[in-house]
């Protein structure tokens, strides 16, 4: 009987251990932000003669936050603190050139760090069909 006790007792622990139980700080936890991170995103491509343009503004995210999913380009958050930003991209998104024009061969944004009054425009590696995404996160005050 003692050591059957024992055996739920310590599975308990290993339980509780993994899921991170009674820790007091969950990774998946909305953290607020010091200012509003501004996603404005433009497509286009989709149908023939469409283009659809998005503003969403978010004071608080948490990692996992996917803010941007178009043909085949994604942007997710990866950590997240008062004054900074970090998010991720799977692929397929460039910084324009300054002429606004898309390099095909350019290597793609895997990382993007932004602190408040920073922004970044990407774009997708495509010309038929596309998107622009520009990340502003900017003072709440």
């Amino acid at each position: 009987m003692k050591k059957l006790t024992a055996l739920i007792v310590l599975m308990t622990i290993i339980v509780l251990s993994v899921t991170g139980c009674g820790s007091g700080s969950g990774s998946g936890s909305e953290e607020s932000l010091r200012g509003i991170l501004i996603v404005e995103t433009r497509t286009y491509g989709d149908t023939e003669g469409s283009t659809k343009e998005t503003v969403a503004k978010y004071t608080s995210l948490q990692p996992g936050d996917v803010l941007f999913d178009h043909f085949g380009s994604d942007i997710t958050v990866k950590k997240v603190s008062p004054d900074r930003i970090v998010l991720t991209s799977g692929g397929g998104l460039v910084e324009p050139n300054k002429d606004g024009s898309i390099n095909l061969s350019a290597r793609s944004v895997n990382k993007i760090e932004l602190e408040v009054g920073e922004d970044i425009t990407l774009v997708t590696q495509t010309m038929d069909a596309g998107g622009k995404v520009n990340l502003r996160f900017v003072d709440s005050d």
